[in-house]
């Protein structure tokens, strides 16, 4: 089974995505994290354009060239290089290589990012829209790393949206099949219950279970 979870940055995607991989056993795929880990890469390696090894860890944390560099990765910095580069063609090609393989490798993944339900994964059994008011993903962000002030983040938020909802390729949409989730006064709880309540996922795994 796939499920695929899609929205603006800091609306919780990850955080959802860790708590259906760890109540239903699913694989967790993160796009971002793949686009960060090249950033870092080609920031670290201006003078190539090769691009290096890329896997992720047991525990979700990404590998470049085998070595754990999550926390190198989860810059304010390297989150703006990894927006700039998402809009390459040729970089998002290998990106949805990469996931579609990983996902060849497991029976069951749940894949965050911005385009997984409507162009890597569009035909995964459950699409998630998850969103949240700006100023609430601000303050979400603010309190995971508070490298900047939280305007300076309100800002760098509001340029990542329109960044990710203007670009030519891929553009951050709602799949037409997709659930929507607005979690800005929800709880991680409550928004994995009102996953769940909605029936697709304890459904869909039954189905699939009973063939």
């Amino acid at each position: 089974m796939i499920i695929t979870i899609d929205g603006p940055a800091a609306a919780g995607k990850t955080t959802l995505a860790r708590a259906i991989a760890e109540n239903f056993g699913f694989v967790r795929l993160d796009s971002g994290a793949l686009y960060r880990a090249l950033a870092l890469h080609f920031r670290e390696h201006p003078e190539t354009e090769d691009v290096p090894p890329l896997d992720f860890a047991p525990n979700g944390h990404i590998l470049i060239d085998g070595a754990d560099r999550e926390a190198d990765i989860r810059t304010p910095e390297i989150a703006m290089a990894a927006s700039d580069l998402s809009r390459q063609t040729g970089v998002r090609t290998i990106v949805d290589a990469m996931l579609r393989r990983s996902a060849s490798l497991h029976p069951d993944i749940v894949a965050e990012g911005r385009d997984m339900g409507t162009e890597v994964f569009p035909e995964a059994e459950l699409k998630i829209f998850l969103t949240a008011d700006i100023r609430t993903r601000a303050e979400r962000r603010f309190r995971q790393a508070p490298l900047n002030s939280y305007d300076e983040v309100l800002r760098e938020l509001a340029e990542r949206d329109r960044n990710d909802s203007t670009r030519e390729i891929s553009p951050l949409r709602m799949a037409s099949d997709a659930i929507k989730i607005n979690n800005t006064n929800m709880t991680v709880e409550e928004t994995l219950r009102t996953v769940s309540g909605k029936g697709p996922l304890p459904s869909c795994r039954k189905q699939k279970a009973t063939g």
